[in-house]
Formats: C-alpha cells, sequence, structure tokens
C-alpha cells in the first residue's frame, strides 16, 4: 500500500494541502513532488530493468562530455567558470519559477470543492510533466505563473484535460495577449463559440484584436463564420452551457445567421480554465440579436438550462420580453 508523501514540497504547497481531503491530498502531492523534481516512490523492478539500457547510455555520455569540458577548461578556465556560474544561475531561477507555480497551483486545489469520491486512479504523465517543467520554468511573471497554476490543477485533477500543443500555445502568450484571450472568452457560448453579436470584428480594432488571437493560435482564423439559428415550432432556441432561452415567433424565416469565432482546441483547452459567470448575458444578448432577425417576436424566455444528453429545457425562467399572457397563447391555453 502506497504510504503518503509528506516532505519535498515548499513549505506553502503543503500548508494549502492540508486543506485538501486526504485522498486529493496524496494524489496532489504525489503529482506536484514530480513537477519540482522529487520522488517519494521507489520504481518497480521492471520499470527500473526497462531504462537500464537508456540509464546506462546517459552515464557513458556524461562521462563524454565531462571529458570535453575538463578539456575546455583547461583552455579557458576563466570561460568555464563563467558558463557555470549562468548555468547555475539560469537552473536556480527556473527552479524558483516552478516551485512558485506549485505553490499557486496548490491553491487552487485548495479553493476547488473536491470530495474523495472524485478522484480518478490516472495520474499527469510523465512526459506531460516534462513538457510543463519546460515551459514553466521560464515563466515569472506572476499573472502567468497564476495561469500555469490552474492549468496544472486541472490536470491533476483531471488528466489529459490538457494537450501538448496547449501547453506550447499556453507557453508563447505574453501576458497582454492572455488579457485580451479572456476578454473575448467572457464572450463564449457552450466552450468554443464567441459571438459577435452587432460589432464589427471584419475590420478595425476588433479584427486585430481577433487576427492577434488567432496568431497566437487560440481561435482559428476564418473570420466569415457564422451559427445557424433556427426557428423551430415557433421557438428560436439560444442554447448555453448553464443557461439557455428562446424567442417565441409564428412569423418569419426559418432559419438566419449570426457571425461567431470560434476558439481552436488549444483555446477552447484554455477557455476552461476562465470564468464562466457571464453565460446568462450572453444568452440575453444573442436573444436581442435574434429579435431583429424575428422582430415580430412575442415573448422570450432565459433560465438556467437543464441538459440530458442532447435536449435542453428550462428549469425555471424570466421573460426578457412579453409576458405571461404571451407564453399562455403560445401553448394555446388563451
Amino acid at each position: 500500500m502506497e504510504s503518503e508523501p509528506t516532505s519535498g514540497l515548499p513549505a506553502p504547497v503543503n500548508q494549502a494541502l492540508e486543506k485538501v481531503p486526504l485522498g486529493w491530498k496524496t494524489k496532489a502531492t504525489k503529482a506536484l513532488l514530480k513537477v519540482v523534481g522529487h520522488g517519494y516512490l521507489p520504481e518497480k523492478a521492471a520499470q527500473i530493468s526497462q531504462r537500464l539500457t537508456e540509464a546506462e547510455a546517459k552515464r557513458t555520455f556524461a562521462i563524454e562530455l565531462a571529458r570535453l569540458a575538463a578539456i575546455q577548461a583547461a583552455a579557458d578556465p576563466d570561460l568555464m567558470q563563467r558558463t557555470m556560474s549562468r548555468l547555475s544561475s539560469d537552473e536556480a531561477a527556473r527552479q524558483a519559477n516552478i516551485e512558485q507555480t506549485t505553490v499557486k497551483a496548490a491553491a487552487q486545489l485548495e479553493a476547488m470543492d473536491l470530495t474523495d469520491d472524485m478522484i480518478v486512479s490516472e495520474d499527469i504523465g510523465d512526459d506531460w510533466r516534462r513538457k510543463f517543467t519546460s515551459y514553466v520554468g521560464d515563466v515569472s511573471d506572476d499573472e502567468m505563473q497564476a495561469v500555469w497554476a490552474r492549468l496544472l490543477a486541472g490536470e491533476i485533477v483531471k488528466p489529459n484535460s490538457f494537450g501538448f500543443r496547449t501547453l506550447r500555445v499556453l507557453s508563447e502568450l505574453d501576458s497582454e495577449t492572455a488579457k485580451l484571450f479572456a476578454e473575448y472568452g467572457n464572450l463564449r457560448l457552450r466552450d468554443d463559440t464567441i459571438f459577435a453579436l452587432k460589432e464589427n470584428w471584419k475590420s478595425g480594432a476588433k479584427f486585430r484584436q481577433l487576427a492577434r488571437l488567432a496568431d497566437a493560435g487560440l481561435i482559428e482564423p476564418d473570420p466569415n463564420i457564422s451559427r445557424i439559428l433556427k426557428r423551430v415550432e415557433n421557438r428560436v432556441w439560444v442554447m448555453g452551457k448553464t443557461y439557455s432561452g428562446y424567442l417565441y415567433t409564428d412569423v418569419g424565416p426559418d432559419e438566419a445567421h449570426i457571425t461567431i469565432r470560434t476558439l481552436t482546441r488549444a483555446g477552447s483547452e484554455l477557455a476552461s480554465l476562465l470564468p464562466y459567470d457571464n453565460e446568462p448575458e450572453m444568452v440575453r444578448s444573442v436573444l436581442q440579436e435574434a429579435k431583429s432577425l424575428w422582430p415580430n417576436s412575442s415573448f422570450a424566455l432565459l433560465g438556467p438550462a437543464k441538459w440530458v444528453d442532447d435536449t435542453c429545457t428550462l428549469q425555471s425562467w424570466t421573460f426578457l420580453w412579453g409576458g405571461q399572457e404571451d407564453f399562455l397563447r403560445s401553448l394555446g391555453v388563451v
């Protein structure tokens, strides 16, 4: 039976994990120990056997590298001393960045509403961990460390949530582009669609901002994408992940187009780290846009969405326009 890891992490990490349920504390500690460069479980014999050849090759390479370094040091000892000083300083800074990010990740885990029955057996992969640390070691900006920390916490809770391409895309983001992405990400419905509404996104400042996000690999580059809104049984639905609504009209076109931009897979995965608290207002705004396309709409409803398979219903609602009498009339009651 695996024992609970208790040492090797920065003190603030241990303090944050003290408030995490025991099962999650064990799982998170194991993952974070790997990230900061410690291990607490012995390798299984089979794993050691598989790696003997690789280890021997690395040892041989290290010996040869040391021999060449000795030759260089003899030729120019001052140069070698400066080289070693720079390498030591750079690696210390990288390690500090990694550990600062793990502290923030532990705080994220503490803030999550985790219970032990949510634990999955899968851990973050070694390849994923290596790529993560190779990128995050270069991140000293506090705000960007916070983004990487949310990503790490999310991967610990649900492994394979963030692909290698997503790590690369995030590694190339500066804080200004990240803030711009957060601004547009707040205009999304479901997971991968952001709506232009009445704004012109095909020229001017908005176009340039979106081009920047496309260059960063966060949104698809095509500016000519539209979402079809359909009138089915006299209802035009706008469906979100947590909120939905519809307008009612018995006249007008069967469908209409509204301009959108779609997130890339990396953009969608990174958007999952953003707050998802603007959806009611987004559904309201899209319904208002739809009203301009179906101007004879008699009423519209907005409320919390309940999803069963692919079917959406409203758990409760408020009227955006029209009222109870219009609603009852649509049902044939009055």
